[in-house]
């Protein structure tokens, strides 16, 4: 968060974490954050409240049936890709354009204007890959892909006024890219991959807790982060992700995990809630755009993976990076790989 996000005085920190690329064999892992301020004030029983309400004159659950419609689709990133062209198509939608243009109309309302794939990653602080099938393509990363700039910054200033009379304001979105070398160490030294993938959501939990100050129990941050797999006990994993605080289970059920992270230190205390829910995305506006990020970037990263590769080779198809496809995409691509690339593309697990 740098100082054009910092929260109004009054408002309290609603965040929310997803994942995207946690299954394939290929390509990055990207765990994202949203970080909005909230005026809105908590529900009874300390229920956060519903942005898509809040939001309703600009963001809506599911796409407009038009390219005219004002609101912006913000929901589960699965549900928003459109499919991948079928080859000879010609007039196929950008599989991107929901996706696209909810998260650059974000940052476009947050003053971040993104013209090209490096733009976003900046503006998202995703970490540079050092391997050549990420880097940039020239001529070939300009954003959006689906629409024009001007669509977009319609759609952030129609955005950024609905916020503001809400007294909503984005603080931050955020990526972290575990790319194929990084995710092998990590697995090697971790032994499983969630641990692989909680290692990035530490760090996102880290930037909202480093902005928390002395406040009411009752207006601490919520972070609400998409929780996969059977796991429900997060504590010791918190207490390792935040060192000096204390951390207290409030529940640990099989659809949702809760907890207080509370920090005193002269005299003064903070603290922040964090709850771990299965189908988060569905429920919480800040997980639904923070899933879209990670998928977004995650896209964009395979699409400069896909256009690497394909250019020694016309014939060999391009792949999102899951596992059977990602399998068909190596033994296809076996001929033109050198064995450096044969050891380092495929991820472990």
């Amino acid at each position: 968060m740098d100082d054009r996000s910092e929260q109004s005085s009054g408002a309290w920190l609603y965040a929310g974490i997803d994942e995207a690329g946690y299954g394939p064999v290929l390509g990055p892992l990207c765990v994202a954050s949203s970080v909005f301020a909230v005026r809105e004030p908590i529900e009874s029983g300390g229920a956060a409240p519903d942005l898509w309400k809040v939001l309703k004159r600009a963001v809506s659950r599911a796409p407009s049936r038009t390219a005219r419609g004002k609101r912006l689709a913000i929901a589960d990133s699965k549900a928003l890709k459109l499919p991948n062209p079928k080859e000879g198509a010609t007039t196929q939608r950008d599989p991107l354009m929901h996706l696209e243009r909810g998260v650059l109309a974000m940052l476009h309302a947050q003053g971040q204007p993104v013209a090209a794939v490096e733009d976003l990653l900046v503006a998202v602080g995703a970490q540079r890959s050092g391997l050549p099938w990420y880097a940039a393509v020239e001529g070939g990363d300009a954003l959006p892909r689906s629409t024009t700039a001007a669509h977009i910054r319609m759609h952030g200033a129609h955005l950024a006024g609905v916020m503001e009379s809400a007294g909503v304001q984005l603080c931050a979105l955020r990526c972290q890219c575990v790319d194929e070398v990084q995710f092998n160490e990590q697995l090697g030294a971790a032994g499983v991959k969630s641990e692989v993938s909680f290692g990035a959501v530490a760090l996102l939990l880290r930037e909202v807790w480093s902005q928390t100050g002395s406040v009411d129990a009752e207006a601490c941050p919520r972070v609400v982060i998409d929780r996969q797999g059977g796991r429900r006990c997060y504590q010791e994993a918190l207490e390792e992700a935040l060192p000096g605080a204390q951390v207290e289970a409030l529940c640990e059920t099989a659809a949702r995990s809760a907890y207080v992270v509370t920090e005193r230190r002269g005299g003064a205390t903070r603290s922040m809630r964090v709850f771990f829910e299965v189908e988060a995305e569905r429920k919480h506006l800040p997980v639904a755009l923070a899933s879209m990020v990670a998928k977004l970037v995650r896209e964009l990263m395979m699409a400069r993976f896909n256009a690497h590769f394909g250019a020694r080779s016309i014939e060999l198809k391009p792949t999102a990076g899951y596992h059977s496809d990602g399998m068909r995409w190596l033994r296809d691509a076996e001929p033109i790989l050198t064995a450096q690339e044969r050891a380092t593309l495929r991820r472990l697990a």
